[in-house]
């Protein structure tokens, strides 16, 4: 066959019906043949559609010469999905149109097809092969220099007698073969690839009698929950366990079968496996957990995917909480209205629908915008590749998954860093092989057993659900919080800089531990003189510390009304605010977000007196706040919870010696409390330091007619050589625990006892004797 005699169509230059009427001429070729064809060309680039492609070809390979060679050529624009979303479609048509030119031009008079979207073919002679890619890739890239495009080759030999479907089959292998792989212009149809196309071929031929045999086995990887290192779920992936080729991977598998649209019927039998294994387990007084399976597009057009899977989870009584349906980002390549409908009636059915590979797509954000999801997949990619960059891309996408209330889920964990990161920025889940390959069931459990993990109870799992709504990577955590299917108003929350001192803390019945504790957190805890979170839990669980009386108080508050509280504390001489909320409740234990801040560090007095709020922030800690002068009558009182004589009234001993009068002690404890207000001694305290506090426990008359204990608390800061600023507190005591008294005059535990009955015995005035 000589140059020239293989058919170009284009929608420049040449008219199409002299071209075709001179191939016809040259060849004799049948004339319904070339009427046909006339009607196969692509109105977009004027291109042969793939079907007059493979039509015509034939014809035309009849008459190569036995010395002549010909090879088919496909042709793809790598990355042209992403050019398209970010350029528009006009852009895009325009690079489509002037791709088919350039082949054209290159392989001049040659037999050229449009197959669809980015993809082209053509039929060129065997040594024209490596030039004419090579001349196609230079045009492209000064056409089009700085778009991030580039083309891949795929190379098929074929002759007379080859089938042409299949060389377009092969070359179509041959260039996805090196999608992706950078430096490599093209790949030709090798022994390897032909390798991996007969077993494509036995997948198709052989996938019913696989499901009929038994031999699809459902793989279960675990999932865990960052906040409690327990296992709250399962994802089920398909393995094909085949006499001929061994354990076939996932990635041929699926694709081989999406293929040839035979991959619903691989979905629907890993479904029904896994609501029977789910069964069986339940009745085996096993711990069961959710478990997720992915979808495939091409399962909504093949098949009513849900229906089958609501027949599953019926027969075998598996509830519908229990089952979650992940889809990627490619189902909604096609037809995004039909699948929008789909997944709509997933959740109205009451299944989870989850979106896998998130962030390995180019629209991921565009679908998160349009269609609804309970979980985001993020893709294992950000932590293969844990550089700083991945990491805050990984905090912010948990960050956006907060705010419009998607929970998140981590791929490919591989390390405790990695997986330390994720529970410090609020990422809920994890998988990875840190926790656990794929594996048969029973394999999967005993090695999790090996390594300790627990199940979660199903019974926790809607009350960890609720801690996962937590935004801790916003300045604003509290008001993020949804509490008790409270949603808040996010439009009215402004975000500021990261960083705030984070933790939360559960309670089970009287006990409490930290569940998390951000850096910034333990910062505040170092500078306070607390060396760990394991050493607060230590003192706030220990009744004979003040703290525990005082944080069982403010977790009591949080509780009744769900409400923002704040506490005021004197820690290590520091004054700390503390706000905090209940986020998560559950028969008998309850979750608190604590947001804590040392005031300390830039006290001033000058700058309270003119800031308000401050100001508020810090009286707001003490039932009085007075300043302390060198001499008695310049003291100045600056807050009081009860009304005191303004200091024109004073006396010359001052607002401690007015303080101590307000106050109505019992006769027995006089004594002590004299000397607790005795001025020297208060200066002393601070002889050593710029801070320091005091502690004495007194009985006081209570307006319910009674004597009660009370702790009295003198927290004192330096202000100046000749001046201190002093906070003071009255917190009761509860008379069922071993109280420290304090540094004034111990008063034993039996006097405490015995007073606390005499309490119970009143005279006819009913006084308390």
């Amino acid at each position: 066959m000589s140059a020239g005699s293989f058919l170009r169509c284009r929608h420049k230059g040449k008219d199409m019906i002299d071209i075709i009427g001179r191939v016809q001429k040259l060849y004799l070729l049948d004339q319904n043949i070339i009427a046909h064809i006339r009607t196969e060309i692509d109105p977009l680039t004027g291109a042969l559609s793939l079907r007059g492609f493979c039509e015509i070809a034939p014809e035309l390979l009849q008459h190569l010469r036995r010395d002549e060679g010909a090879a088919v050529v496909y042709i793809n624009i790598e990355d042209f999905k992403s050019y398209n979303a970010r350029n528009g479609f006009e852009q895009g048509t325009e690079v489509l149109c002037r791709t088919a030119d350039i082949i054209a031009a290159v392989f001049d008079d040659r037999l050229v097809s449009h197959v669809y979207g980015d993809r082209f073919i053509a039929l060129v002679y065997e040594s024209e092969v490596l030039d004419g890619i090579r001349e196609l890739e230079s045009r492209f890239m000064e056409h089009f220099p700085d778009a991030k495009l580039c083309l891949k080759f795929g190379i098929c030999r074929v002759d007379s007698g080859k089938n042409v479907t299949f060389a377009c089959d092969a070359s179509k292998i041959a260039c996805d073969s090196i999608r992706n792989k950078h430096g490599i212009l093209f790949r030709e149809y090798d022994l390897e690839l032909e390798e991996s196309v007969k077993k494509q071929r036995y997948i198709i031929a052989n996938i019913d009698r696989a499901i009929a045999a038994g031999r699809i086995k459902v793989y279960y990887q675990p999932v865990i929950r960052t906040l409690t290192n327990e296992i709250c779920g399962m994802e089920a992936l398909a393995r094909w366990d085949d006499d001929r080729y061994g354990l076939i991977r996932p990635d041929v598998l699926v694709s081989t079968l999406e293929r040839y649209q035979q991959i619903h019927k691989l979905d629907a039998c890993m479904i029904r496996q896994v609501c029977e294994e789910f069964e069986i387990r339940q009745k085996a007084g096993d711990r069961v957990v959710p478990v997720s399976f992915n979808l495939s597009r091409l399962d909504f057009e093949l098949c009513d995917i849900l229906q089958i899977i609501e027949d599953a989870v019926s027969r075998h009584h598996v509830p519908k909480n229990m089952v979650h349906i992940e889809i990627t980002e490619s189902v909604f390549d096609k037809n995004p209205e039909f699948i929008r409908e789909q997944l709509h009636a997933f959740h109205k059915a009451g299944f989870e629908v989850w979106m896998d590979d998130f962030g390995s797509g180019f629209s991921s954000l565009n679908v998160l915008k349009e269609y609804d999801f309970d979980v985001i997949k993020i893709d294992m990619l950000f932590l293969r590749h844990f550089t700083t960059k991945a990491r805050r891309i990984l905090a912010s996408i948990v960050d956006m998954a907060k705010k419009v209330g998607i929970r998140t889920l981590a791929e490919g964990v591989e390390n405790a860093d990695q997986l330390a990161f994720l529970r410090t920025i609020g990422c809920e889940k994890a998988q990875g092989f840190l926790i656990g390959k794929p594996e048969p069931l029973l394999v999967t459990r005993n090695n999790l057993e090996e390594k300790h993990y627990r199940f979660e109870r199903l019974c926790l799992r809607q009350y960890y659900d609720d801690l996962g709504k937590v935004n801790f990577l916003s300045n604003q955590p509290l008001e993020y919080a949804a509490v008790s299917g409270r949603n808040l108003d996010v439009n009215q929350i402004t975000d500021l800089d990261q960083g705030i001192p984070i933790a939360v803390w559960e309670m089970r019945g009287d006990i409490g531990r930290f569940l998390l504790t951000n850096r910034a957190y333990r910062d505040v805890l170092l500078s306070v003189g607390v060396q760990s979170p394991r050493a607060a839990e230590f003192d706030m669980n220990d009744r004979e510390e003040q703290i525990y009386w005082s944080a069982r108080q403010f977790f009591r508050e949080m509780q009744e009304d769900g409400d923002i509280h704040a506490q005021y504390a004197v820690l290590g001489g520091h004054h700390c605010f503390i706000r905090g909320r209940v986020i998560a409740r559950h028969h008998g234990r309850s979750a608190y977000l604590l947001v804590m801040q040392d005031l300390s560090g830039t006290f001033d007095i000058e700058q309270y007196k003119d800031q308000a709020e401050i100001t508020n922030s810090l009286f707001r800690m003490f039932d009085y706040v007075f300043l302390l002068a060198e001499r008695p009558d310049q003291d100045v009182l600056l807050y009081s919870v009860r009304e005191l004589p303004t200091f024109s009234d004073m006396d010359d001993e001052g607002i401690l010696h007015e303080v101590r009068k307000s106050l109505m002690v019992h006769p027995k404890d006089q004594d002590r409390y004299d000397d607790f207000f005795d001025r020297p001694a208060i200066h002393r305290a601070l002889r050593d330091g710029d801070r320091a506090e005091m502690k004495g426990c007194f009985r006081f008359w209570d307006s319910s007619g009674s004597w009660c204990w009370k702790e009295i608390s003198l927290s004192l800061s330096r202000v100046g050589d000749k001046k201190m600023l002093a906070g003071m507190r009255l917190q009761m005591l509860d008379m069922q625990s071993d109280i420290s008294i304090g540094s004034f005059h111990p008063v034993s535990l039996k006097e405490l006892q015995y007073l606390s009955q005499m309490k119970q015995t009143r005279d006819t005035n009913g006084h308390c004797l």
